[in-house]
């Protein structure tokens, strides 16, 4: 049998230096009876060879774990060699599990798990660089059980400060900001400064090294997320100096390639941090092809300057590429091309109108000649037409009530209108007038050409429905309602979201008096047109307390919203008729299925190409 003793977290043998085991290639502490116990429980199970090489894989696996940028695969394929041998071996189980989307099996394994003070301190070190929301509890209970005292607060802390950057969104690249920093990190000292003046003067950025994760890893997805970060910006700002103009930079090999092929529309600023020296052919070329005018700036208050004229133009209605990928350059040209045609139409009326004038204006010669009092008969005359003309709409439009009005699609920047629904008050002066009308078959009361929702006496204004606009894909929109709009049971005993009463609500009775077209520009997703939003989909798009707050119109709140809370779909695991719901202040609370809670809707909305 192997008489040394084993490390418990790399596998290499231990020395006894006093009361206590060391190991000199990782440096991890063990008492004697952590120590005796392991060894103990391999000698049991395992033969002197098997003992042998499950040491040796965990060493091979502690090497992994150490590297600069860990490789998920050479870590995944390490742990599974030590669970080959030892399959219950706590590192190697969090090593392989840190990696799943779900950290269902993760978060089991922390709660059962009482391990050596090294391994705990191993896990801890591991995990936190790479938290996520469903972790936060879990392991503050796992540091709870197995630390004390100063050590204990010290990591409670660091949980702390880093689920409060989850929740600020700051590890989110696809999280809309401003400005996009591109530099080398060579200049760090004046990156941070620039990048402080900037956020000081409330112009949010991204920079990899604040905003990207810097834990397991953090190389494997780096290119995709700097991509994503350079769509979601609004103004790229190159950060020049003699190290990000060399062709090793990731700036000149990545970004500004990437700008210039991808995202052609992309506002860009050369901010100089340096002066320029004589460059190499290919650097030139590439800040030819990025900043083809070679203007740059070396004054911050010119950069900001640059900047908000930029978020203002694209605020103005520009393309929203902090929502959007930048559109291609053909879609650019469609865009443009758009511009003036209303030009050449004016021209055209007006040049049919000079052809064949209208016979009201003939006589204007003979007007002419109209003695003041003719000229205001004949006004007066007009006006009292005018007025019958404006008496006569209501009934007409009230006749075309009948018909199913199909509500317009407008998108903006930030929004996308489409689609009613009953939501603010109505003018309380109104209400005894509109309780003797009568109520069409949507239970609508038309007057004036408005139509009203009535509940216990009291009136709403049907209005169009406003989504926020959380991304965009090509001719696809992901929105939600900017506001709770109204209220309903989630089930009376399932909280399963397919099959549930709210489920079937909003592709029912929502859909046919919110979008009385039947939601022709729906997109249907999981067999329906309309869903709830997922607790992940929320903190992914809406990634800050703040954003995920909602008011809930006067429709909603005497429909019975309280608190201004809505429902998620995702249902509370291993607790039974409880589902997730969003609170006032844009917590992740839960409540059961048997409540009534606000409703958000969550849909996919495809833009009609013109």
């Amino acid at each position: 049998m192997m008489e040394e003793l084993r490390c418990l977290t790399c596998g290499s043998p231990l020395k006894q230096e006093g009361d206590n085991y060391s190991c000199a290639f990782c440096g991890s502490i063990f008492t004697p009876r952590h120590a005796e116990e392991s060894a103990a429980a391999l000698k049991s199970i395992l033969s002197e060879e098997k003992a042998e090489r499950l040491a040796n894989c965990k060493r091979v696996l502690w090497q992994a774990v150490h590297e600069k940028y860990p490789s998920k695969e050479k870590v995944c394929d390490a742990a599974k060699s030590v669970l080959n041998l030892k399959d219950d071996d706590f590192l190697a189980n969090v090593y392989l599990h840190s990696h799943d989307i779900e950290p269902f099996r993760l978060n089991v394994l922390l709660a059962s798990s009482n391990v050596s003070k090294p391994e705990a301190s191993e896990a801890v070190r591991w995990l936190l660089p790479s938290l996520t929301g469903r972790m936060v509890g879990p392991l503050h209970d796992f540091v709870d059980r197995h630390f004390a005292d100063k050590e204990r607060l010290g990591l409670i802390n660091e949980i702390e400060a880093e689920a409060d950057k989850l929740e600020s969104g700051i590890y989110e690249p696809a999280l809309p900001r401003e400005v996009f920093l591109c530099y080398s990190s060579h200049d760090m000292a004046k990156v941070v400064e620039v990048m402080d003046v900037l956020e000081q003067n409330d112009i949010s950025c991204f920079a990899a090294f604040r905003n990207l994760r810097h834990g397991k890893g953090a190389q494997e997805n780096y290119l995709n997320a700097i991509k994503t970060a350079m769509r979601s910006c609004q103004v790229f700002v190159f950060l020049s100096s003699r190290a990000s103009r060399l062709m090793s930079c990731d700036a000149m090999k990545v970004e500004l390639p990437y700008l210039v092929t991808e995202l052609p529309g992309k506002t860009r600023i050369e901010f100089l941090l340096e002066d320029y020296e004589d460059t190499p052919y290919l650097v030139r070329k590439t800040l030819k092809k990025a900043f083809p005018e070679q203007e740059y700036c070396t004054d911050t208050e010119d950069l900001m300057d640059r900047i908000m004229a930029a978020v203002e133009a694209l605020e103005r209605g520009g393309v929203k590429e902090a929502v959007s990928p930048a559109p291609a350059p053909k879609e650019m040209k469609d865009a443009e091309d758009q511009k003036p045609k209303a030009k050449p139409k004016l021209d055209e009326e007006s040049a049919k109108a000079k052809k064949n004038p209208s016979p009201v204006n003939e006589p204007a010669p003979a007007e002419e000649k109209l003695s003041d009092e003719q000229v205001l008969e004949r006004f007066m005359g007009q006006f009292e037409k005018d007025l019958a003309r404006e008496a006569a709409k209501p009934k007409k439009e009230s006749a075309k009530e009948k018909k199913a009005p199909t509500p317009s699609l407008r998108v903006t920047e930030k929004y996308v209108y489409y689609g009613e629904y009953p939501q603010s008050s109505a003018d309380p002066d109104l209400s005894a007038t509109l309780a003797k009308q009568k109520k069409n078959k949507d239970s609508y009361v038309v007057y004036q050409g408005n139509r009203y929702a009535e509940i216990d006496g009291q009136y709403f204004l049907v209005e169009p429905i406003k989504w926020r606009i959380l991304y965009r894909s090509g001719d696809d929109i992901r929105v939600i309602s900017e506001s709770i709009l109204d209220a309903h049971v989630y089930d009376q005993k399932s909280k399963v979201f397919a099959s549930s009463e709210i489920m079937k609500w909003l592709n029912d009775e929502f859909l046919s008096l919110a979008f009385p077209d039947g939601g022709k520009h729906l997109v249907k997703e999981e067999g329906a047109l309309i869903s709830l939003p997922s607790v992940d989909s929320l903190k992914y798009y809406l990634a800050s307390k703040k954003s995920r707050e909602a008011k809930a119109t006067p429709y909603a709140a005497a429909h019975g919203v309280k608190h201004n809370y809505y429902w998620t779909k995702t249902p509370r695991r291993l607790f039974s008729y409880r589902v997730f719901c969003i609170s006032s202040s844009g917590d992740v609370e839960w409540t059961v299925v048997e409540l009534t809670d606000g409703v958000r809707p969550y849909i996919l909305i495809r833009v009609p190409k013109k």
